[in-house]
């Protein structure tokens, strides 16, 4: 699998997405964002190195990304998309509960005010090139780092 179609996000009532031992995927499309009923996201052996904006998917409990090239993580501030009311402190992914990364790339994780405000555990695995874990959500029980290595020195 090389790529997955713009129309993607037209599946508007998928809950589950779980992309594993997709090397050649390199990115997902824009319109994954659109899909706002997905309450879990598994990314596993793929050669995704940047995840679009995922901040409008406000049911989504579960974020796993597992040896993938990732670099980044895509909670940045940003204007929502549609016209619904939040409360000042929302501002994306408020229901994500569990965020896991295992062989990343990803070298900061840090959380924008506002953003994950429900997240409860947060496990990093063998993310050698993380220097930086910052800006938590005061909601976070269980941190899990290890095998971090740059992260240590």
């Amino acid at each position: 699998l090389k790529e997955l179609p713009p129309s993607f996000g037209c599946l508007s009532s998928l809950s589950v997405l779980l992309l594993h031992g997709c090397h050649e995927l390199k990115r997902l499309p824009d319109s994954i964002g659109l899909l706002t009923q997905l309450t879990e996201l598994e990314i596993s052996k793929c050669g995704i190195q940047e995840l679009p904006d995922l901040m409008e998917m406000n049911n989504l409990h579960t974020l796993r990304v597992r040896c993938c090239p990732l670099r980044e993580l895509p909670f940045k501030e940003s204007a929502p998309k549609r016209k619904r009311k939040r409360r000042a402190t929302e501002k994306g992914l408020i229901r994500l509960t569990w965020l896991e990364l295992y062989c990343t790339e990803v070298r900061e994780v840090s959380f924008p005010e506002g953003v994950c405000i429900n997240l409860h555990t947060l496990r990093i695995f063998c993310c050698n090139d993380l220097v930086k874990v910052s800006s938590l959500p005061a909601t976070v029980e269980y941190l899990t780092l290890r095998g971090c290595g740059v992260l240590g020195k």
